[in-house]
């Protein structure tokens, strides 16, 4: 019968019943569901286990089907990275986890269509483990990442007000906090170049700037070219 680890628990399928259980550390095992309920046969299998994508996959005999469980959210990239040193991020904001390579978002997983299921809590965000294996390198500059909203530095949405030092002041408070999130809420903000060679907005290392889909909007001042 089927048997593997999936998001660090043990679960195990079973003959002749198709259930399937949940080691619980403790020298128990708890009862997570029946899967086959063929009438009429003598064995009916929880058979085979795979875990793809973060879900673990159960085919079933005699009835023939498959059926999918995750236990808890995991946000995966479906590439390995390259050679050489990457800026890793990893990011939990409400019913969502990101992670984000080198500033490029390659994983995320949303819990939205489980309504009960809410990622705000107290447990720790880990960093370099998978449901199976840990990261098998080196790690440097470990640390968490805020978030930092510009709305919180002075920026207006939805007027003509400049906001281009609100924004710039929201980063480097995410620079010196050694690197972040800075959020950029619903909402139009006006920015503007501060200087003949200067640019706009400068994203500092270990920086990820986020908005909220096509409603945030960086509007160019119509003087950003003179």
């Amino acid at each position: 019968m089927g048997m593997l680890v999936h998001n660090g628990r043990l679960i195990a399928g079973t003959l002749p019943l198709a259930q399937v259980y949940e080691f619980d550390g403790d020298a128990q095992w708890r009862l997570l569901t029946r899967l086959d309920h063929t009438p009429d046969v003598r064995y009916r299998r929880a058979w085979t286990m795979a875990e793809h994508a973060g879900q673990v996959f159960c085919s079933t005999l005699p009835s023939g089907r498959v059926f999918s469980w995750r236990a808890g959210r995991v946000a995966m990239a479906r590439k390995p990275l390259t050679d050489g040193w990457h800026s890793v991020t990893a990011v939990r904001a409400g019913s969502k986890l990101e992670i984000y390579v080198d500033a490029e978002l390659v994983g995320r997983e949303s819990s939205e269509e489980i309504a009960e299921f809410d990622l705000t809590n107290g447990r720790p965000l880990l960093i370099g483990h998978g449901p199976n294996a840990s990261f098998h390198g080196d790690l440097s500059h470990v640390a968490p990442a805020d978030d930092f909203t510009i709305t919180d530095y002075g920026a207006t949405a939805n007027d003509a007000t400049d906001d281009t030092q609100a924004i710039n002041a929201t980063l480097a408070a995410c620079k010196e906090a050694g690197g972040g999130t800075v959020i950029i809420p619903t909402g139009t903000f006006v920015v503007s170049r501060q200087g003949s060679e200067s640019p706009i907005l400068e994203i500092p290392a270990l920086t990820t700037v986020r908005g909220d889909g096509d409603g945030s909007i960086l509007k160019f001042d119509p003087a950003v070219n003179d």
